[in-house]
């Protein structure tokens, strides 16, 4: 066998192989925003825990404006919940996500006092944790809750919630912009693994 035969071979091979994972991770993606799409919520809910991303400066950014808006939009189906805003302040954000998320919410309409401030959280995991805590000095009344997040977010984040042993939660899905649906739907399968084969 020559070496041009043994190196093409090899070539093939790992362009399979990378083809390969590309359509695993095409797949998984495809199948976490599916899976998203099933809402459970009953708007009947107590609570609401509003999950936070990235903000430009101090104005939330287009997938957080998603989440808002879908907040929005449960608040004028139960205008009785309360809604924690979650999400501390990252080393490129000018404020926290949370006080950001909390400025929109009032702008739209949510009164200030039904609204509470998780503002620690670096991650999801964290966020719930936060949260919990919240609830228990808070809202110890609390006995249903609703999580809103992006679509492809939902089931890692229902998986995080029973982990910080918040339970019996519902969910809302907030659509993805098109722009991002492509990002998430390679990354999200990416961060699903490394939290089940690593946190």
């Amino acid at each position: 066998m020559s070496n041009r035969f043994l190196k093409n071979k090899i070539v093939r091979l790992l362009a399979g192989s990378v083809l390969a994972a590309v359509l695993l991770l095409l797949i998984g993606g495809g199948l976490l925003f599916i899976s998203g799409w099933q809402d459970t919520a009953t708007f009947e809910e107590d609570a609401v825990i509003l999950l936070g991303c990235a903000v430009e400066g101090t104005e939330p950014s287009e997938q957080l404006r998603c989440r808002l808006d879908t907040a929005l939009e449960y608040h004028h189906q139960n205008p009785s919940a309360a809604i924690i805003v979650t999400g501390g302040q990252g080393s490129d954000e000018n404020d926290t996500e949370a006080a950001v998320m909390a400025r929109y919410l009032i702008a739209g309409g949510v009164p200030e006092a039904q609204i509470l401030l998780e503002d620690r959280a670096t991650s999801t995991k964290e966020n719930f944790e936060y949260s919990a805590e919240i609830l228990a000095s808070e809202l110890p009344d609390t006995s249903s809750l609703c999580f809103i997040t992006s679509d492809f977010h939902i089931f890692r984040s229902g998986k995080l919630a029973a982990q910080a042993d918040v339970d019996g939660i519902t969910h809302l899905h907030a659509p993805t912009p098109a722009k991002r649906v492509l990002t998430n739907l390679f990354r999200e399968p990416i961060v699903l693994l490394k939290m089940w084969l690593i946190d």
